[in-house]
C-alpha cells in the first residue's frame, strides 16, 4: 500500500487509536505476522543465564546452611537442618490416615482393650523395664 503522500515502499499501518503510522519496508519485514509471538517461550533472554548461574553455584550455596549447622544457637541449627533436608530429600508430606491404605494389619485402638489385656500389657512393660535395668547394669 502507498503512504497517503504518495512515497512507494512506505506501509500505513493503523494504530488502536485509529491514527495512522508509517513503517519504513526495513521494520516492515520485521514486524510479527499475524499469530505469530514475538517470545514464544515466554521467558526473558536473561532466565537461562540467571539458571546457569544458579545452578553453577548450587554447591556453595549448600554449603552455607551446613556450616550454620555447626553455629551453636539451636534455633539456627534446626532452621539450617530442616533446609538441608527439605532440599535434600524434599518436603514431608503431610500426613492424612484417612488415606492409609490398609495393609490387612488390625488397628490399634485401646479403647477396644479389655481389662485382662490391659494386665498382660502391664507385664510385658514390667518385663520390659527389668531387662532394660539389667542391660544398663551390665553396660556400666
Amino acid at each position: 500500500m502507498e503512504s497517503p503522500n504518495g512515497v512507494k515502499g512506505v506501509t500505513v499501518r493503523r494504530a488502536p487509536n485509529g491514527s495512522a503510522q508509517q513503517l519504513h519496508p526495513a521494520m516492515k519485514a520485521n514486524q510479527w505476522q499475524k499469530g505469530q509471538s514475538g517470545n514464544p517461550t515466554g521467558q526473558s533472554g536473561l532466565y537461562g543465564e540467571t539458571l546457569r548461574i544458579a545452578r553453577q553455584n548450587s554447591p556453595a550455596a549448600m554449603q552455607k546452611p551446613a556450616d550454620l549447622m555447626e553455629c551453636g544457637d539451636p534455633r539456627v541449627e534446626a532452621v539450617a537442618a530442616n533446609a538441608l533436608l527439605d532440599r535434600g530429600w524434599g518436603k514431608p508430606k503431610d500426613y492424612d490416615p484417612g488415606r492409609e491404605q490398609s495393609s490387612g494389619v488390625p488397628v490399634f485402638d485401646p479403647r477396644q482393650v479389655t481389662p485382662a489385656q490391659l494386665e498382660v500389657i502391664r507385664q510385658a512393660m514390667l518385663l520390659l523395664r527389668a531387662a532394660s535395668a539389667t542391660v544398663e547394669v551390665m553396660d556400666e
